[in-house]
């Protein structure tokens, strides 16, 4: 199965995405067989995806997605903070808990219900960053390895 998305980010550029999946177990039903387990297989995005980490002013972080102009000030306290941004919905939360010198953990949640989880750890020598999480009620992980810029 492939899916593709298109769309508009918020500096009006546009972009578009192409994830292809292949069946795991049985699958069934309607449109052609689509019911079933399905786990990503390769991902094309349109652009580098870049995320930004700075000091705010608290025992905390800025949390800042580019492609989504998307800023959420959090503290590793493990409460919700607000993560807001034009094309971002208004009751999407953030929360964090430090797990090491150099990790933490982070939820992200819509009306207090998670909807993903994932643990960032930044290596040794500061160069990369390791991202593994996966989506609320889904045991197979995603990994994503970010250089630093």
């Amino acid at each position: 199965m492939t899916e593709t998305s298109r769309g508009t980010r918020p500096d009006r550029s546009s972009f578009e995405n192409t994830e292809v999946y292949d069946r795991v177990g049985e699958g069934s039903g309607i449109l052609g067989g689509m019911l079933g387990v399905w786990r990503s297989k390769s991902a094309k995005e349109a652009s580098s995806s870049f995320l930004e980490f700075a000091d705010n002013g608290t025992k905390g972080i800025a949390f800042v997605v580019r492609q989504t102009d998307g800023k959420c000030l959090l503290t590793f306290d493990g409460r919700n903070y607000p993560f807001t941004g034009p094309t971002l919905p208004d009751d999407l939360t953030l929360s964090a808990t430090r797990t090491g010198d150099r990790s933490f953990e982070m939820t992200e949640k819509i009306k207090s219900k998670p909807i993903y989880k994932a643990s960032y750890t930044v290596s040794d020598d500061g160069k990369t960053l390791t991202v593994v999480g996966s989506p609320a009620r889904v045991v197979e992980r995603t990994k994503a390895v970010y250089v630093r810029q």
